[in-house]
């Protein structure tokens, strides 16, 4: 079923050291555009479906399987459009919500059930991957920690 406005959710987990945990898409990624590529954990809602409800359906059942992700918070709502990247596969356009939350940091608890990887990453580290990684993810995790020397 096509939804009239297909929306994304993208999950900013921090351990206790403020690293963020993403995950690397695998090679058969549909979107080939972004294959390989890191990003956060997450994806398309459903039909009928809430962004938080997809959020815990896509990050902490389907893909991470973490169960006990803590403060759980919407950080950003922004709209997306793929196909200034050459992204055809439908759909490439819709809103993404970025919910940061917190984890314990047991990366052993992590059951990766999509995507070729994960890794941590600090602030600093992020340079490192900027180039290798969906551009408007980058660009609102670099945002996400700008905010958090606000807080």
């Amino acid at each position: 079923f096509f939804m009239e406005n297909p929306f994304y959710v993208g999950a900013l987990i921090l351990n206790p050291s403020n690293e963020i945990l993403l995950q690397r898409k695998d090679l058969g990624y549909p979107k080939k555009q972004f294959a390989g590529m890191w990003t956060t954990f997450g994806g398309a809602g459903n039909y009928g479906e809430t962004p938080i409800e997809a959020f815990d359906r896509e990050v902490c059942m389907e893909e991470t399987g973490l169960e006990d992700l803590l403060d759980i918070k919407l950080f950003k709502i922004i709209d997306i459009d793929e196909t200034k990247y050459g992204i055809t596969h439908k759909p490439s356009k819709g809103s993404c919500h970025f919910f940061e939350c917190k984890f314990d940091g047991n990366l052993s608890k992590i059951k990766l059930r999509e995507g070729a990887g994960f890794s941590v990453f600090d602030e600093k580290e992020l340079k490192q991957i900027e180039n290798n990684s969906f551009p408007y993810v980058f660009e609102i995790i670099k945002r996400f920690y700008d905010s958090l020397r606000y807080r």
